[in-house]
C-alpha cells in the first residue's frame, strides 16, 4: 500500500507549516527526519500491529506532545480510510 500517496489525501485540517514541521524536505518524495519519519514510523506501526497509533506511548524528543498526539491520528486516519482497506 502506499502510504505516502494516502498521508497526500487527508484533509487540510492537517496541512503543516513550511518550516520545522513541515512533513517532506524536498518535492515531497523524502520525508523530514522528525515529522515525516515519524508519522511514516507511526502509520507502518498500526498496519503492522493493528494497533492504534494514538494509543503508542512512543514519544519523540524532537517532537512536542501535542504534535506527537497529531502524527498519531493522523497514522490512525490513514489507516482508517476506504483506500487503505479494501
Amino acid at each position: 500500500m502506499q502510504f505516502l500517496s494516502l498521508i497526500l489525501k487527508l484533509p487540510s485540517k492537517y496541512v503543516f507549516d513550511k518550516t520545522a514541521r513541515a512533513l517532506y524536505r524536498d518535492t515531497s518524495s523524502h520525508m523530514t527526519f522528525f515529522y515525516g519519519r515519524v508519522l511514516v514510523a507511526l502509520t507502518w506501526y498500526e498496519y503492522l500491529t493493528g494497533e492504534d497509533a494514538r494509543e503508542n506511548p512512543y514519544q519523540n524528543e524532537n517532537i512536542p506532545a501535542e504534535d506527537m498526539e497529531l502524527l498519531k491520528g493522523i497514522a490512525h486516519e490513514v489507516c482508517t480510510l476506504p483506500e487503505y482497506n479494501p
